[in-house]
C-alpha cells in the first residue's frame, strides 16, 4: 500500500449579494450607479439582452428573454418569463410595456437575442429558443 501526500489548497470564498436583473450607469473615472430592472424583469433569468432605439423615438430601450429549463428535479424549471419590452424614458428609467401592447411574447427557453437591419431597412429581432425553432419579431 503506497499513502500519498495530498496538498491542502487554499479556496477563495466569493458571495453573491445582487440577484436582480440590473443595468450599471457609467459616471466615469471607475464608478458605476447600479438601477435594478422593474419587476416584470426579475420573474426569471435573464439569458438574452438587446439595447437599441426599437420605437424611434431616440432613447435606447431594452428587449429581455430568458427562462432556465436545464436544472435540477427539486427546483423545477424557471419558466414564468415570456419576455419583457422595456421602454427607456427620459430620465434614465425604463417603462414595462405590456405584451399585448409591443407584440413582444417569446414562450420557451430562450438563449439568446440579436438585432439585425436588412437591406430595405427594416429593424428584425432574431431569437434563439432551446430545442425549437428560431423565432423572428419585426420592430415597428
Amino acid at each position: 500500500m503506497i499513502l500519498m501526500k495530498q496538498k491542502c489548497l487554499a479556496m477563495q470564498v466569493l458571495t453573491c449579494n445582487e440577484t436582480r436583473s440590473c443595468w450599471l450607469e457609467n459616471k466615469g473615472n471607475g464608478k458605476f450607479v447600479m438601477h435594478p430592472l422593474p419587476m416584470k424583469a426579475q420573474f426569471a433569468p435573464v439569458n438574452a439582452i438587446v439595447c437599441a432605439d426599437m420605437d424611434g423615438d431616440g432613447v435606447k430601450d431594452i428587449l429581455l428573454a430568458g427562462n432556465e429549463y436545464q436544472t435540477g428535479v427539486m427546483t423545477g424549471r424557471y419558466d414564468a418569463s415570456y419576455g419583457c419590452f422595456l421602454k427607456g424614458t427620459n430620465n434614465k428609467g425604463f417603462k414595462v410595456i405590456p405584451s399585448v401592447e409591443s407584440g413582444f411574447k417569446i414562450d420557451g427557453d430562450v438563449r439568446d437575442m440579436k438585432l439585425i437591419t436588412t437591406g430595405k431597412n427594416q429593424k428584425l429581432i432574431l431569437i434563439a429558443v432551446n430545442n425549437d425553432y428560431m423565432k423572428v419579431f419585426k420592430c415597428r
